[in-house]
């Protein structure tokens, strides 16, 4: 076996660190200093993984926060678009509230044919009505005279300036001489009383009937 010089052999061993006596060429300050610059540089890795952290999340909200906001937006633009409509059924739901508590109260043909009835002259004889709901009413018959049928009719329309709007509008459409009875000459006539109806506007239609002609104050009935 070779021999080896024991300085060459030493240096070997300290330079695996077998050797009893560690020799450290490397200065005591220059190792501190690079302990420091490497918990340096894991801090900013550190630090550079958690601000990109913070900026993924931050990307994310943003997004999500301009997603509701558009979303916002589109609702809101429909709610403009819908806003006439449903105004206008509001309206005409209002419009059938009051429909309804005017029918409630004078609505069902009963009712209006009793106070038809109430409200006419003696020598009136009812031959027909005709009766279609949410329209209007007719009647026909005959009467004693003219200015029988005329008051009936103004009575009627009292009645719808009163408790009974479905009046308002009664009108005298047709009147006819017809034969004598028992010596007394008698008038055929027709009545026609249309319901209000309500306007697009918002409000019931204003109710006018026509005018009729005062009898003459000689009239007999």
């Amino acid at each position: 076996a070779g021999s080896y010089p024991l300085v060459a052999m030493g240096a070997v061993l300290s330079a695996q660190e077998q050797a009893r006596v560690a020799i450290r060429l490397v200065p005591e300050s220059l190792r501190h200093a690079r302990r420091r610059e490497d918990r340096r540089r894991t801090a900013v890795k550190g630090g550079a993984l958690a601000l990109a952290g913070v900026l993924a999340l931050a990307g994310v909200y943003g997004q999500a926060a301009w997603q509701r906001k558009a979303y916002v937006r589109e609702l809101e633009g429909r709610v403009r678009q819908l806003a006439p409509a449903a105004k206008k059924v509001a309206l005409e739901q209002k419009l059938l509230m009051v429909l309804e508590e005017q029918v409630d109260k004078s609505g069902t043909f009963v009712e209006l044919f009793g106070k038809m009835c109430g409200v006419a002259p003696r020598g009136i004889n009812i031959l027909r009505l005709t009766f279609t709901h949410a329209e209007g009413m007719e009647v026909e018959g005959t009467a004693l005279s003219d200015l029988l049928v005329n008051q009936w009719t103004e009575a009627l329309r009292a009645a719808g300036k009163q408790d009974m709007p479905q009046f308002a509008e009664a009108r005298s459409v047709k009147t006819s001489r017809a034969e004598k009875v028992h010596n007394q000459e008698i008038v055929g006539f027709k009545i026609s009383v249309p319901f209000p109806k309500p306007s697009v506007s918002g409000e019931l239609d204003d109710v006018s009937g026509s005018s009729v002609p005062e009898p003459d104050e000689g009239a007999e009935p």
